[in-house]
C-alpha cells in the first residue's frame, strides 16, 4: 500500500516540476487582438459617450428628433448633431425658451453649403474657412513619422483582410480607435480651460463660427473659430463645427474624452445629458430630397394616363345576349374532335354509309348490285368520274386529308341532288 502512495506522490511531483520547468523556460508574451464592436456601435454613435457619463453618475440617453422629445430642465445638457434637416420655427422657439430657462445646448453646425435654421434662430453665423495656406505635406510627414515610431516601438499591426466583412468599411473605423493622431496633425485643436493644462482633441469642421452675442469661451483663431460659447438668458449655448470627437470610434483618441467631459460640465455638473440625434428620414422625405424630378415625371405620366382612359369611364354595359349555335357548328366541332383524336376511319365509313343510303332511296336494290352496275349508276346519275366512283365504293382509299375531303364533297353532291328531287326516281331501267 505504501508503494502505491509513494508512486502517486512521485508522479505528481514529476508533473509539478515539469510544469514549473516549462513556465520558467518559455517567455510569456501578452498578445493584443482587436475585439469586434457590437452592431449597436455602428447604429448608436454616442453609446460610448453615454457610458462615460453613466460611469460619472450622470444620466444620459439618446433621443431621435427635436420635435418629440422630453422638455429640457434647468441644468440639463442637450447635444444636437448636424443633419437635422428642416427645423420648424415652433421647435426652435421651444428650444430657445428652454435655454433661457437654464438649459445648456451643445449644437453642431451644418455643412457650410446647407441651410441651418437652428443656427439662424440662435443668432450664430457661419463662414467658410480659408485653408489655402495650409501645408498639405505637413500632415503626411507627421503620419510617416508616427508610423516609423510605431514600428520602432514594436507596435503590432493587423491584417486588414481579416475585417473586410465589417460594415461601413470596418477596419480603419475601429481597430485604430485607441491610436492617437500625431500631435502635429492639423486635425487636432488645443483646448485650454482656466487653471488647467492644455488638451488636444480632433476637430475638422469647415465653418468658422461667430455671433452677435459676446463669447465667454471660444477655440480656434481669427477667421477659423471652431468653438463659440455664449450665454443666453439663464442658459448656455456652445456651437461647435464638428462633434465627431464625441462619437464611438473617436472618443478614445488623444484627449477627446476629456474635452467631451469638459464641454458637458462647462457651466456645471449636468443633471441629465440628452443626445438629440436626427430622426431617420421616411420614404417620402427621402424621395423628396433625392428623387423629386422622378416624382414629377411620374405624376405627369399618371395624369396623361388618366386623361387617356377618361372617355372609357361611364355606366356599366349590360352583358350581350347569348348566341345560339347552329347544329352545323356542333357537327363541325364533333368532326374536328374525332379527326384529331385519330378516328379518321370512323368518319370515312360514316360519310360513305350516309351517301349510300341516299342512293338506296332512289335505287332500293342498289346495295345488292354488283360493283360494275353500281359504278354505271353513279356515273350516269351523278356524272362522277371513274376515280370518284372508286373512292365512293372503296372508302379505304381515303387515307389522307386530301382524299377525305374529296369523299366528303362527293357525298355532298349526292345529298344535294336527293334534296332537289325529293323521292322521285331519277333512273329507271
Amino acid at each position: 500500500m505504501r508503494r502505491v502512495i509513494w508512486g502517486i506522490v512521485a508522479l505528481v511531483s514529476i508533473l509539478v516540476l515539469g510544469a514549473i520547468g516549462i513556465v520558467s523556460a518559455f517567455e510569456q508574451v501578452t498578445e493584443t487582438r482587436p475585439v469586434r464592436p457590437l452592431p449597436i456601435a455602428y447604429t448608436d454613435r454616442f453609446k460610448v459617450a453615454e457610458r462615460i457619463l453613466h460611469s460619472q453618475n450622470v444620466a444620459a440617453q439618446t433621443i431621435q428628433g427635436l420635435q418629440q422629445r422630453p422638455a429640457l430642465r434647468p441644468g440639463d445638457v442637450a447635444v444636437i448633431p448636424a443633419l437635422r434637416g428642416a427645423v420648424s420655427p415652433r421647435t426652435a422657439e421651444r428650444l430657445i425658451a428652454e435655454i433661457e430657462a437654464g438649459a445648456h445646448v451643445i449644437v453642431e453646425s451644418e455643412w457650410i453649403d446647407n441651410p441651418d435654421p437652428l443656427f439662424d434662430a440662435l443668432g450664430i453665423t457661419r463662414a467658410p474657412i480659408d485653408r489655402s495656406d495650409e501645408d498639405d505635406d505637413e500632415y503626411s510627414d507627421s503620419e510617416d513619422d508616427t508610423e516609423s515610431e510605431s514600428e520602432d516601438e514594436g507596435t503590432e499591426t493587423w491584417d486588414e483582410t481579416e475585417f473586410d466583412d465589417l460594415p461601413f468599411g470596418g477596419w480603419m473605423d475601429w481597430t485604430e480607435r485607441m491610436q492617437n493622431h500625431p500631435l502635429s496633425s492639423p486635425m487636432l485643436l488645443t483646448a485650454t480651460w482656466e487653471g488647467d493644462e492644455s488638451f488636444k482633441f480632433s476637430i475638422y469642421g469647415g465653418e468658422s463660427l461667430g455671433s452677435s452675442q459676446e463669447a465667454d469661451f471660444w477655440l480656434g483663431s481669427e477667421g477659423d473659430v471652431r468653438v463659440f460659447s455664449f450665454s443666453l438668458g439663464k442658459g448656455h449655448v456652445t456651437a461647435i463645427n464638428d462633434i465627431s470627437f464625441m462619437t464611438n470610434f473617436s472618443i478614445g483618441r488623444n484627449d477627446n474624452a476629456e474635452v467631451f467631459w469638459r464641454f458637458v460640465n462647462h457651466v456645471g455638473t449636468p443633471s441629465e445629458v440628452m443626445f438629440l440625434v436626427p430622426r431617420e428620414p421616411g420614404l417620402f422625405l427621402w424621395l423628396k430630397n433625392n428623387a423629386w424630378r422622378a416624382l414629377i415625371a411620374l405624376c405627369v405620366l399618371v395624369l396623361i394616363w388618366l386623361l387617356a382612359v377618361a372617355p372609357r369611364f361611364g355606366p356599366v354595359r349590360r352583358d350581350p345576349e347569348p348566341v345560339r349555335r347552329r347544329l352545323l357548328d356542333h357537327l363541325r366541332a364533333a368532326g374536328r374532335l374525332l379527326w384529331h383524336g385519330g378516328a379518321r376511319t370512323h368518319l370515312v365509313d360514316a360519310a360513305q354509309r350516309a351517301a349510300q343510303r341516299q342512293v338506296e332511296r332512289q335505287f332500293p336494290n342498289f346495295a345488292a348490285r354488283d360493283p360494275a352496275e353500281k359504278a354505271r349508276i353513279l356515273v350516269r346519275q351523278y356524272g362522277f368520274s371513274s376515280s370518284q366512283v372508286a373512292l365512293l365504293l372503296q372508302p379505304e382509299l381515303a387515307a389522307d386529308a386530301h382524299t377525305f375531303i374529296a369523299l366528303i364533297k362527293l357525298a355532298r353532291v349526292i345529298h344535294s341532288k336527293a334534296a332537289r328531287v325529293g323521292h322521285e326516281t331519277l333512273y329507271t331501267e
